[in-house]
């Protein structure tokens, strides 16, 4: 029987490059399609603009939940190839997944944004914020492992800082879920506090 040929990873800094510059551009029109969804209401005539605008506020608070999920994500991506110096084939496939999820949030979005009050569109929203900070960490877990893919000085007070501020936005949605049987502005209070959880811990768990 032939051993299984494992090749090494790939030293390259123009490949880290594109690697980093391909997922801003997959994240940067992931967050710029969240507006599309947000759409000029059909205003019967002489009826006012300002209630029609003021009836979208469901869309306009799920694009500003998204920005803001979509933002700290990208933020967490940075964070990890801050440190990884290096790549391996499953690091991309890895990675492309992870864009994956990105790419189909605007999905979720449109959908908690048109049926936001009922808890299907809820927990289908909360599930796919989750799914892809579960993806992202172990995206992280793989690079991170023996330090497999980063850094030599990367101590471990940094890889835990990068894995703890990783957690908080799929675990404040995980969170979030039964919320949705209850009442549907509960999840959504939940949802908000990720904009204050996230700083904050990122203060507590600096580099």
């Amino acid at each position: 029987m032939f051993a299984a040929r494992t090749k090494p990873p790939i030293a390259d800094e123009l490949g880290l490059e594109r690697i980093v510059f391909f997922s801003d551009a997959v994240i940067a029109i992931a967050i710029t399609l969240l507006a599309i969804e947000i759409r000029l209401p059909t205003l019967p005539e002489g009826a006012p603009l300002a209630s029609a605008l003021w009836a979208l506020w469901p869309r306009y608070l799920s694009f500003a939940i998204s920005f803001i999920v979509i933002g700290t994500y990208w933020i967490a991506h940075h964070n990890m190839f801050e440190y990884i110096d290096r790549y391996t084939s499953t690091l991309l496939w890895l990675n492309l997944l992870f864009l994956l999820c990105i790419a189909f949030a605007p999905f979720p979005t449109a959908v908690v944004g048109e049926y936001g009050t009922t808890a299907g569109a809820q927990i289908f929203y909360a599930a796919s914020v989750v799914v892809t900070g579960a993806v992202k960490l172990i995206l992280w877990a793989y690079a991170a492992r023996g330090r497999r893919l980063l850094e030599e000085e990367t101590t471990r007070a940094q890889i835990r800082a990068v894995t703890v501020r990783g957690v908080i936005t799929p675990l404040v949605f995980l969170i979030s879920i039964p919320f949705a049987f209850v009442h549907y502005s509960l999840p959504i209070v939940i949802w908000c506090a990720t904009g204050l959880v996230y700083p904050a811990v990122r203060l507590i768990w600096h580099d």
